[in-house]
């Protein structure tokens, strides 16, 4: 269990193999929720629920930077700005509940069936150039672990089992 700061980029990147069912990518007791339906994909924040766009069936890097300052949510795919989302509120107790991957709720449900690469959560909102280098591929993009911003990181290479290490500068 970890908080985000007012300011933070989460990243993580998947490939879904199914985009029609309701399927949590990520999420975090009431306060957040990354979830696919209905061949989109999905945001709530505090309670509130907001279409990001359509989703694909293909590898993708996926990165949200949240404002709380000014209630915004930006959204890109791949490197490239999609939209950016407004929200009643971005603030309040982000220390509730575990983080959960590819589930939610305390007893876990809407599971994701597809791939998720890695995770990596930043206690600032990224640059656009950054969130670029790590949408590219290896080797000369791809998330840097030495990012002085970057504080927890989930690469998912531990093979099996219901825990992962998290290999961020922050923990």
């Amino acid at each position: 269990d970890f908080d985000l700061t007012d300011s933070s980029t989460i990243e993580v990147i998947i490939q879904p193999y199914d985009k029609v069912s309701r399927q949590s990518i990520l999420s975090k007791g009431s306060e957040f929720e990354l979830w696919i339906s209905a061949n989109n994909l999905f945001l709530t924040v505090n309670g509130e629920d907001q279409v990001l766009g359509p989703i694909t069936t293909d590898y993708q890097h996926i990165a949200l930077s949240i404002d709380a300052s000014s209630d915004q949510v930006k959204y890109y795919r791949d490197g490239n700005l999609i939209t950016t989302l407004s929200y009643a509120s971005l603030g309040g107790e982000w220390t509730g509940g575990k983080w959960l991957l590819a589930a939610k709720g305390s007893s876990p449900s809407d599971f994701y069936t597809g791939l998720i690469d890695e995770v990596a959560f930043y206690k600032d909102i990224l640059p656009l150039s950054t969130v670029q280098l790590n949408a590219s591929k290896l080797p000369a993009g791809g998330t840097n672990i030495g990012h002085p911003d970057l504080v927890h990181y989930f690469d998912l290479n531990d093979g099996k089992g219901t825990f992962i290490e998290d290999t961020g500068l922050g923990n």
